[in-house]
């Protein structure tokens, strides 16, 4: 088959109203589907298992003006998500059971990923439309469908779409690609924007990383439908009166602003120490692995001139005087605007308002949009056949077996953690909760009882020597893995105790004894 008999046959299939569609929704399927039979895992057990408020539509006023509402440990996670917890309600009352039904959970992400993808394909062919008027149709649609599969297969999203709790990400960015949408196919400037303000109200009720799109629209107004500045200004500050009005409604409902005090003791010092976050963001949107579920192994008190600053620093001023440069070019507005939409998102989680942690790779799923449609863009404004297309389809077909390939991590939270703890760079965080993973297996848990929080070993009962093979056997395999790990020391070297195996067992305690974290001993028996 020739060039021609190609390009043909692509715009037959781009021409068919339905089939970008279907095409966007069975990868998606495709990717994700699997990860329905998944379990609850990490932080759902407290923000959807054990959580009251959605049990009960009654509760739905509360999840409005109670923080109590928000999650089963209100004084650990300051949040303020009530649409989120609506959606939860809904899937609770679906599940018809006394507890939450994880499957029901893990079916709405993938299928909530899929509409975010669909949006996005309609928004980038209308933004592609606009921005290369010189362009086919077809070609224009090739490439807004090549954004939204990129988008819909990206690794960098499985955070989000294989964890449950995740659903308020993509409820925002469900909500905010739904308002960028209504504005613009908005065709009368005199006409008020109501529709893209109710869905903008969802997405900042759904999460609070939605709050920059007040800005979006406002480029919208101003670059796509070319209003004076005056005018769009006037036009969509109906947004900034929402944000406004939304921020005040949360800080009265957590009873702050921000989610902790600064992460690196002072204000200045922990913006300081974001300048490195800006290059692994950087490398997180080409998909490049490895990637990490917990990134607390990074440490702040970074110096001014330090290597890892300034290449962050450095590679900041220049995205921002790309984005400048773009914005004076009529040619390249499609590229200033994709870099916005990238920076601005990316606001509420530089910690300008202290968080608890530096970054997330669920922090890229809204401004990961912005990215891929710079790409696509720049695709199509250097697009030469056939290597370009086979650049981007490979691109493309990379990050959706790389995402699929990931995938299966977030299966339990044995797999998860026990899987991550093993990553180049290891986290305290991740290894201690690998360990409750292990602990909680039955073999362990008729025996041992850990609690995480307060590092208390508790022994349950004393097995049988004919009972020990299986105990055994995973406790060896714990303390290969983790050979400095207090708890597991300590539950072999009881172990061993009990089997008259007293020098191993010293050596085990001694290990044990030089461990920071080495946890409290409480109900031991003898055999």
């Amino acid at each position: 088959m020739n060039r021609d008999d190609l390009v043909h046959h692509l715009n037959r299939f781009l021409a068919r109203r339905w089939t970008p569609h279907a095409l966007i929704l069975i990868i998606t399927a495709l990717v994700w589907g699997h990860t329905v039979r998944y379990e609850f895992v990490w932080d759902d057990i407290d923000l959807i298992q054990r959580l009251e408020s959605i049990r009960s539509f009654s509760n739905l006023p509360t999840m409005f003006t109670s923080l109590e509402a928000q999650s089963a440990w209100p004084e650990g996670f300051k949040l303020f998500r009530p649409v989120r917890l609506v959606a939860c309600a809904i899937l609770y009352q679906l599940g018809g059971q006394i507890e939450p039904q994880a499957w029901l959970f893990h079916l709405a992400n993938v299928l909530g990923h899929g509409v975010a993808a669909l949006l996005l394909f309609a928004v980038a062919t209308r933004l592609f439309t606009r921005w290369f008027p010189d362009t086919s149709a077809a070609r224009v649609r090739a490439f807004a469908l090549w954004t939204a599969v990129a988008y819909a297969g990206h690794p960098v999203v499985s955070e989000v779409v294989c964890w449950a709790k995740a659903l308020d990400d993509e409820l925002a960015t469900i909500f905010t690609l739904a308002s960028a949408l209504c504005l613009l196919r908005w065709t009368d400037d005199r006409k008020p924007v109501t529709g893209a303000l109710i869905f903008f109200l969802l997405a900042i009720y759904s999460k609070i990383s939605a709050v920059p799109f007040a800005f979006v629209a406002l480029l919208i107004a101003r670059q796509f439908h070319c209003l004076a500045w005056r005018s769009a200004l006037w036009r969509t500050s109906g947004f900034f009166v929402a944000t406004a009005a939304f921020m005040a409604h949360r800080h009265v409902v957590i009873g702050q602003s921000s989610q902790t005090t600064p992460i690196s003791g002072t204000y200045a010092q922990t913006l300081l120490d974001m300048f490195p976050v800006v290059t692994q963001y950087a490398k997180l949107l080409w998909g490049i692995p490895p990637f990490y579920i917990d990134y607390t192994f990074q440490k702040g008190g970074h110096a001014l001139f330090s290597a890892p600053v300034l290449a962050g620093l450095t590679l900041l001023v220049s995205l921002v005087a790309a984005g400048l440069w773009a914005s004076r070019n009529s040619d390249w507005h499609f590229a200033a605007f994709g870099l916005g939409w990238l920076g601005l998102f990316l606001l509420p989680v530089s910690n300008l308002l202290p968080m608890m942690q530096y970054m997330a790779e669920r922090f890229l799923y809204l401004p990961l949009i912005g990215w891929l449609l710079l790409l696509a863009g720049v695709m199509i404004r250097l697009h030469r056949w056939p290597t370009g297309n086979l650049a981007s389809v490979a691109l493309a077909a990379f990050w959706l077996f790389t995402a699929w390939d990931r995938s299966f991590l977030w299966r339990d939270n044995l797999t998860l953690f026990v899987q991550s703890s093993q990553q180049p760079i290891r986290s305290q965080r991740v290894e201690d909760n690998a360990i409750g993973a292990i602990f909680a297996q039955p073999q362990v848990a008729s025996v041992f009882r850990f609690a995480n929080q307060a590092r208390e070993l508790n022994i349950v009962k004393v097995p049988a020597p004919d009972e020990r093979g299986p105990l055994r056997q995973t406790l060896e395999i714990t303390h290969q893995m983790f050979a400095t790990n207090a708890t597991a020391a300590s539950a072999l070297a009881l172990l061993e105790e009990w089997d008259g195996r007293t020098g191993r067992a010293q050596a085990l305690r001694e290990i044990a004894a030089k461990a920071r974290h080495a946890p409290r001993l409480a109900g031991e028996a003898a055999p």
